[in-house]
C-alpha cells in the first residue's frame, strides 16, 4: 500500500518526520533500485530522495510493521487536522480545562450532602467561566452579592462576560480589570 498523498507543504513535513525515513529504509540500507532513474519514478521527497513503500522494506509483523499498519489504517484519521489550517498540533487546551473538572471530582468527594455538591458544582462553574472570560472570580462572585436584587431581575445582564458593562449603565464603577 503506498503512502497516501495530501497537499504538498503538509507532504513535504511529514516526508522529513524520522519516523518515515526509518520506515521507508532511508536511514539504513537504502534500495538504490528507487534511484529516481527509470520513467516511473517514484515520488520524492523535498531533499530529492525517493520515497519506497514502506510496506514493502518491513516485515509485517515487526514492531515497526505494526506501527506501519496501524498508520496507515487510520491515515485519514490521523491527517485530518491538516485540512483545517490554523489547528492546533496539540491538545493543551483541552487537557487544561479537564484539569479543573477532575480536581473538582477530588474535591467533591467530601461533601457532606447532595445540595452541598451541587452548591459546589455551581461556583466551580461560575469560576471556570469567569476564568476563562479573564474576570477575577473573587471580584465577581463579590459583584453578584452586591447587586442581588439586580441580579434575581435580569440575569443576563450578569454573566461574567458583561456584568462590568452592566455596572457602568447603572453608574458604579466596575472592579478593576
Amino acid at each position: 500500500m503506498p503512502l497516501p498523498t495530501f497537499n504538498r507543504p503538509a507532504s513535504a513535513w511529514f516526508l522529513d518526520t524520522k519516523a518515515v525515513r526509518l520506515a521507508t529504509g532511508q536511514v539504513k540500507g537504502y534500495d538504490s533500485k528507487y534511484d529516481g532513474r527509470s520513467f516511473n519514478a517514484p515520488e520524492k521527497n523535498r531533499n530529492n530522495v525517493p520515497v519506497p513503500d514502506p510496506q514493502k522494506k518491513v516485515k509485517p509483523n515487526s514492531g515497526l510493521g505494526k506501527a506501519i499498519s496501524y498508520c496507515l489504517k487510520r491515515w485519514t484519521r490521523l491527517t485530518l487536522f491538516l485540512q483545517q489550517a490554523g489547528a492546533p498540533l496539540d491538545s493543551n487546551i483541552a487537557e487544561r480545562a479537564l484539569k479543573k473538572a477532575i480536581l473538582h471530582r477530588k474535591n467533591s468527594l467530601f461533601y457532606k450532602t447532595k445540595n452541598g455538591a451541587e452548591v459546589g458544582d455551581l461556583f466551580m462553574s461560575l469560576i471556570h467561566t469567569c476564568e476563562l472570560n479573564g474576570v477575577n472570580p473573587f471580584e465577581y462572585l463579590i459583584a453578584l452579592q452586591k447587586h442581588a436584587e439586580e441580579l434575581a431581575k435580569n440575569p443576563a445582564d450578569w454573566m461574567p462576560w458583561n456584568y462590568r458593562e452592566t455596572l457602568q449603565q447603572s453608574g458604579i464603577s466596575p472592579p478593576p480589570a
